[in-house]
């Protein structure tokens, strides 16, 4: 948690970091954090990595926000999600952030909260957060970012904000505005002098020696510090596996799915849509293809597997699965 409020000249600054403010420190005195138009006050901040999948990080922020809060740990079989995050809103209005240690009764120390997350605006984390109380910042070091939600809001309402700007329509705006930060990052170290071309410019002193100067090398490496450009899998064989298994063997028979077989129809009426079964077979398919490239165990057992597959296609199972006479009769 920091405090943020406008200078003299109406520009943003860090007030003062209450709690674990280091890396907002590191880029308060840089044009993308002076230019932001944020109502003064305290702001809980995340610092994340831009490449990861979006269920990871929310998952991540879901974690470490239980452990900075030390709420209790949701019940045995129960998700940490939006609704536990709503019962903890609902249940504390006043969460400790930050601890000393004192001494107590019988000289023993004693944790005492120091600091507290008191937020004003409480109720349901659908409520759309103002423009002037969340933004995103570009950090220091390339492909981590920062988002500021202002401490008004309950952790259910931060977790929001935090879960929609990482879908792509908000992503594709933020985002390369902290590429363009991220390019004017430097480190400068003692090397052979570059040319304008590139090329490295080989000069030796009086007594032979090589001339060294210091130069500029970029921090911003956009294939290492960009997303990667390959859309995620969807692994809808995960949710029916029976399904996507038994579509994508009545494709290896050249049968067609949907309603032109009888093995195709039998699916499709046990599918949401068409689309949904071709999506599962295409999962499949894809999951097939990679362990068929792997090695050693996965080899033999894909090889028995496939003979299981073979002897039960050539007994009639998946004929009479779908409902065929066993004699190919009509």
């Amino acid at each position: 948690m920091v405090e943020l409020g406008p200078d003299g000249s109406d520009q943003m600054v860090l007030l003062r970091q209450v709690c674990n403010g280091f890396s907002v420190g590191k880029v308060a005195a840089t044009d993308p954090f002076r230019r932001l138009q944020l109502r003064a006050g305290l702001y809980l901040h995340v610092y994340f990595d831009t490449r990861g999948a979006r269920d990871a990080l929310v998952e991540a922020l879901d974690v470490e926000m239980q452990r900075w809060l030390g709420t209790p740990a949701p019940a045995e079989g129960t998700k940490m999600d939006a609704s536990y995050w709503r019962k903890v809103s609902t249940a504390s209005q006043r969460l400790p952030i930050q601890w000393q240690l004192r001494n107590g009764a019988g000289g023993q120390e004693e944790r005492i909260a120091s600091e507290f997350w008191t937020p004003k605006i409480h109720g349901s984390d659908n409520v759309r957060v103002p423009a002037n109380e969340r933004a995103i910042v570009p950090s220091e070091m390339p492909a981590f970012a920062i988002l500021l939600v202002s401490a008004r809001h309950n952790p259910a309402r931060v977790r929001g904000v935090f879960q929609t700007q990482l879908k792509a329509p908000q992503f594709r705006k933020w985002h390369p505005l902290c590429v363009e930060f991220w390019k004017t990052l430097f480190h400068e170290k003692m090397g052979v002098p570059i040319n304008p071309d590139g090329s490295l410019r080989d000069e030796v002193d009086a007594q032979g020696k090589m001339i060294y100067e210091r130069v500029k090398i970029p921090l911003f490496r956009p294939n290492e510090h960009l997303p990667s450009l390959r859309k995620p899998v969807r692994v809808a064989w995960l949710k029916e596996p029976w399904l996507g298994l038994a579509a994508n063997d009545v494709v290896l028979e050249k049968l067609p799915l949907g309603k032109g077989s009888n093995e195709g129809a039998f699916l499709l009426e046990r599918s949401r849509s068409y689309h949904a079964l071709r999506n599962a077979q295409r999962s499949v398919a894809r999951r097939l293809t990679e362990l068929d490239g792997s090695a050693g165990r996965l080899d033999k057992n894909l090889g028995h597997w496939n003979d299981e597959s073979e002897r039960l296609a050539s007994s009639g199972f998946f004929r009479a699965v779908a409902g065929d006479p066993a004699d190919g009769s009509e």
